[in-house]
């Protein structure tokens, strides 16, 4: 599921649904099985534009960082972990980038300097395929753009 082909507004209002059926205890994730209609659930696949992740950003929090021109900080430590994916996933970062984010930092959260870099081809790997073409690196708080 993306957001692809859907409009900000679109996006919102989905987002809204699944939260409100979230908070409500009425949400199916996408792992279960869905009764149908009848039983008042959603499931969130009948939902275009989003996947229950792990993270939870409204789309106004998400434009609220691109509108401040911030990066997004896609963290590798996830890979080393059981879940093996970085945060934000995937769904968040699809949805970052169909409401118009392109500014990425990547980091590894290592804490010690066998990690320092760790899983950077992969998650590099997977913007590409996202659709990113660069991300940010800092130094004395100076931002250059490379190419993914």
């Amino acid at each position: 599921i993306t957001t692809e082909g859907l409009s900000r507004t679109e996006i919102r209002a989905a987002y809204r649904k699944i939260t409100a059926s979230k908070e409500n205890g009425e949400i199916v994730g996408k792992n279960e099985p869905s009764q149908g209609a009848s039983d008042g659930k959603t499931n969130s696949e009948d939902i275009p534009g989003l996947e229950i992740g792990q993270e939870q950003a409204a789309p106004d929090e998400v434009q609220s960082i691109i509108d401040q021109e911030k990066c997004l900080e896609v963290n590798t430590q996830g890979l080393r972990s059981p879940v093996r994916r970085t945060n934000p996933a995937r769904d968040l970062l699809l949805l970052y980038r169909d409401l118009g984010g392109r500014k990425l930092t990547i980091g590894s959260d290592a804490h010690e300097t066998a990690f320092v870099g760790y899983g950077f081809e992969e998650t590099r790997k997977m913007l590409k395929s996202l659709g990113f073409e660069t991300y940010s690196i800092f130094r004395g708080r100076k931002e250059t753009e490379l190419p993914l």
